[in-house]
């Protein structure tokens, strides 16, 4: 049970009546007739909620990170911090910038994840995903990672000469 406070009085003959939420959050309301002598019935006392509203206002906080975990490997992580995210949204695509294309990772539908894309070397990696809360809020995120080419790291890996002495 739970101690309630009336919020408004309407005549019977209103169908509905009006709540304005003033911040997200859990609304539980109970129902209730008064006589003309303003006896409640039933008892307000120790009732249980008869209606939940849960006001959500704010997009899921969705972020994608982009690692190079082997050669020709990307690793996607991705984290999502809203308690009534929906797994089953989220939806992540990469373009290999070869042709510019999107393409759907494949990916078990959690919160918190990751997934690994094939990449070429030298190529940039784009990365873009959604996913919704139960209030169909939508938050959305994107990320690149540019990878080295093939002379790029050989040349990355090896030293210069030494300078040539001059005998002048």
């Amino acid at each position: 049970g739970a101690n309630w406070e009336q919020l408004q009085s309407v005549p019977a003959s209103q169908d509905a009546f009006m709540f304005a939420a003033p911040r997200d959050g859990r609304y539980s309301f109970a129902i209730r007739m008064t006589d003309p002598q303003g006896n409640v019935t039933p008892p307000a006392k120790n009732t249980p909620a008869e209606l939940d509203v849960v006001v959500d206002t704010v997009s899921p906080d969705l972020k994608l990170e982009l690692f190079e975990s082997a050669p020709g490997q990307i690793l996607i992580n991705w984290t999502c911090t809203d308690a009534s995210a929906n797994p089953e949204t989220l939806a992540i695509e990469y373009a290999d910038g070869t042709n510019g294309r999107w393409k759907p990772v494949t990916l078990d539908p959690v919160a918190n994840g990751q997934a690994v894309i094939p990449a070429g070397q030298g190529s940039v990696i784009a990365v873009r995903g959604q996913i919704s809360d139960s209030a169909g809020n939508r938050g959305e995120a994107s990320t690149q990672l540019v990878l080295k080419g093939v002379s790029q790291a050989a040349s990355a890996n090896t030293m210069a000469p030494p300078p040539m002495p001059v005998a002048i």
